[in-house]
């Protein structure tokens, strides 16, 4: 569901307690926020258990300030709005590690097909990218279908860690491959 503003922060902390376990962010830095989540184009989705935040994805529906992942793949995605698609992005994942495995991978699953519904459905989005860790793509490709479209480069926000840019395409309802 989207967030409160009480679970946004929580979602917020989240993140920062996860990138920071990664090396993507510094204790205490803060890390970078792309202003774009603070725009009425993004929507924060959270799972909550037991009254706490233990998942989080942002939506970003693409607009007159463009994506986050402009910062690193302007002429990429450009080409992708020259093709005719309305361009989503997912940002700022991050899930606990406190539940197991198993239930982790289904609150992802959930996360993401509610934010590509919402995407979808309100946003218009015909095609869903986001920026991530080279070690993940398989991950995406095997659960949700994404392609890269580019990469890797060094992201700044996340003290210069290699990101890659992935593409679905939001023809049919995307949903997660055993």
């Amino acid at each position: 569901n989207a967030a409160s503003h009480v679970e946004a922060q929580q979602a917020a902390r989240l993140v920062q307690q996860r990138y920071v376990a990664a090396g993507y962010h510094h204790p205490g830095d803060g890390g970078q926020e792309p202003f774009q989540l603070r725009l009425p184009e993004t929507t924060v989705l959270v799972a909550m258990q037991e009254g706490q935040v233990v998942g989080t994805v942002a939506g970003v529906r693409d607009g007159s300030l463009r994506l986050p992942a402009d910062s690193l793949f302007p002429e990429e995605l450009d080409t992708i709005r020259q093709q005719g698609h309305i361009l989503a992005e997912l940002c700022r994942f991050a899930a606990s590690s406190t539940p197991p495995i198993s239930v982790r991978l289904g609150l992802t699953t959930r996360l993401f097909q509610a934010a590509w519904e919402h995407l979808v459905r309100d946003g218009g989005a015909t095609r869903m990218v986001a920026m991530v860790n080279p070690r993940h793509v398989r991950f995406y490709q095997r659960r949700f279908g994404f392609v890269v479209v580019a990469g890797p480069r060094n992201l700044p926000s996340v003290h210069g860690a290699p990101a890659v840019l992935m593409g679905v395409e939001l023809a049919d309802p995307v949903s997660p491959k055993p």
